[in-house]
């Protein structure tokens, strides 16, 4: 039996996929020869992506993470102990005045909200 590669991924204009490289999801804006240009789902600035990092994700990853951004967008909020232990982190650095490492939680956070709040890795419970 001879060895065949699989075909690469090809997203439709509007699907919501996994950027596997930055661990973020986004929807497809356009497609170019060497990238894909994907938008946050509840908009803002495009990111290219190679084609080899596209993911598709299964009907219920997508929802969860449409669900989460219409959440996010609410001002409901989402029960998730990654934030939560962020949020605890962020009050010691403020009572500590450290204003570097508020900075960075808060890019933490933020990242970690648009990417649809992804289930702990082992390493993160």
């Amino acid at each position: 039996m001879p060895h065949t590669t699989p075909s690469p991924y090809v997203p439709e204009i509007g699907e919501t996929v996994l950027d596997a490289a930055r661990n973020r999801v986004g929807e497809v804006m356009a497609r170019g020869k060497e990238f894909y240009a994907l938008r946050p789902l509840g908009g803002g600035r495009e990111w290219d992506v190679a084609p080899s990092d596209i993911r598709a994700l299964a009907q219920d990853e997508t929802l969860r993470v449409r669900v989460a951004e219409v959440n996010a967008r609410s001002g409901v909020r989402v029960m998730c102990r990654y934030c939560d232990r962020l949020r605890l982190d962020r009050a010691m650095a403020l009572r500590e005045f450290d204003r570097g490492r508020v900075d960075r939680i808060d890019r933490e956070l933020k990242d970690h909200a648009r990417a649809g709040h992804p289930p702990l890795r082992a390493a993160e419970r």
